[in-house]
């Protein structure tokens, strides 16, 4: 077995150093990671004061010129990561997972080994231990119109996980599409795309990047026999409440229908209504528990 290429992480912040601190104190010892770039998404708090001082020879702390959303910013990283190290792999993390350096070992072995694979994730868990949807196939145009409402959705999503097939015991599955809390593409080929649609400030990212690995005829692998934890959207959370983050996902999802579906207006119109719907159930929903937590 050949020596594993450069391999960067990055982290991108915005409001949360704490978190992001944590992250990098964690694996900044991992012998496969020859480098940290930790992107401040110009958070509005004192974040970037707070990271500075984590800086060293292994760990770089920059800052975007604006706070343009996930995408945005991961995309400075990445650009960083193989313009001032040569990074051949990069593993984008949010700061709200942990992993172990083993689970690195065997993203990194896979992406070598198979030069069709372009980007690489494993299972997530959530705190309670349980597995949460890690890799999925590209939705169509419906299922993305009709994904808006809470019942919908969650029964698109069942029928998904039967069309995406059994999940091995072991080993690896090819999906479409990983969860954006922990992956690692090559660097090249992601910045030959474009990398993550800057357009999107929050959410949809998963799909754009997948159907731009299709375009490219390039693999995504997710591999099974290990996982990772993520809090999930402790960082988001802290930034938008529910009515907040529904708002930004009817933004990117009308702008994934555009640039990617060919929607027409009263596709659009569709998928703009479903969506306000469904953030009023969610939010009906929400004041229903609290009501029987009295």
């Amino acid at each position: 077995m050949k020596n594993i290429e450069s391999t960067a992480c990055v982290i991108l912040n915005y409001n949360d150093a704490d978190t992001t601190i944590s992250l990098v104190k964690k694996i900044e010892d991992y012998k496969n990671i020859e480098h940290i770039v930790v992107v401040d998404n110009c958070s509005a708090d004192h974040s970037l004061e707070k990271l500075e001082k984590i800086s060293n020879e292994k760990v770089v702390v920059c800052q975007s010129p604006r706070n343009g959303g996930y995408g945005f910013g991961n995309n400075i990283g990445v650009q960083y990561a193989k313009e001032h190290y040569g990074a051949k792999y990069v593993l984008i993390a949010n700061p709200d997972v942990e992993f172990e350096e083993s689970l690195v070992s065997v993203l990194q072995n896979k992406m070598q080994q198979d030069r069709s694979v372009a980007v690489v994730s494993a299972n997530q868990r959530g705190v309670d231990g349980q597995l949460k949807k890690s890799g999925w196939l590209l939705p169509e145009k419906v299922e993305t119109i009709l994904h808006g409402e809470v019942l919908c959705a969650i029964l698109l999503d069942k029928i998904g996980e039967r069309k995406l097939g059994a999940t091995p015991q072991s080993g690896w599955k090819f999906v479409d599409c990983v969860a954006g809390s922990l992956l690692m593409v090559d660097a090249d080929v992601f910045l030959s795309v474009g990398g993550y649609d800057s357009e999107m400030f929050l959410y949809c990212e998963e799909s754009t990047l997948g159907r731009k690995m299709m375009t490219l005829e390039k693999k995504t692998a997710l591999y099974v026999s290990e996982s990772y934890l993520h809090n999930h959207s402790v960082t988001i959370s802290k930034s938008y409440n529910v009515k907040g983050q529904r708002e930004q996902l009817l933004k990117s999802t009308l702008t994934y229908l555009k640039k990617y579906c060919d929607a027409s207006k009263f596709e659009i119109h569709m998928a703009s209504v479903l969506y306000k719907f469904g953030t009023l159930e969610l939010m009906v929903i929400k004041e229903i528990k609290r009501l029987f937590r009295r």
